[in-house]
């Protein structure tokens, strides 16, 4: 896998489980899904470049799925 191709997966899973649990404080998620792999840093610039696109939002840390509805 390329790096490209991984920061894409990142963002991908990252997507699905704000978009699965509809909203999230962030230092949750972080917790639980990032902070063994990936610095603080590099988890904002992924959390931004889901903010940038309009599929989420984040107010006072917690980060809020908008984007289309889950497809079952």
């Amino acid at each position: 896998m390329t790096q490209a191709e991984a920061q894409i997966a990142i963002l991908k899973e990252l997507a699905t489980a704000i978009q699965q649990l509809g909203s999230v404080p962030s230092g949750h998620l972080y917790a639980r899904s990032c902070m063994s792999f990936m610095s603080a840093e590099t988890f904002q610039m992924f959390i931004g470049a889901l903010v940038r696109t309009g599929l989420v939002t984040e107010k006072n840390h917690l980060f809020t799925w908008v984007g289309p509805k889950e497809q079952k």
